[in-house]
């Protein structure tokens, strides 16, 4: 068995990370960013970076 799979996924509510060991079971956890719209993530070395925005508040990293 390999090491986990972990994809970042942004929406309209925030940003989540779903993980599975096979690309069967996917859990999620979040989401993240306090409810703001994520257009962009990408995580490296425990450190998650999103990018975001609304048209009241503008862009947001």
């Amino acid at each position: 068995m390999g090491a986990p799979i972990a994809r970042l996924v942004g929406a309209t509510k925030g940003q989540s990370r779903l993980t599975s060991e096979r690309r069967e079971d996917w859990r999620r956890a979040g989401p993240f960013c306090d409810g703001w719209p994520i257009n962009h993530a990408i995580g490296a070395l425990g450190v998650l970076w999103a990018a975001g925005g609304n048209d009241w508040f503008g862009a947001g990293v």
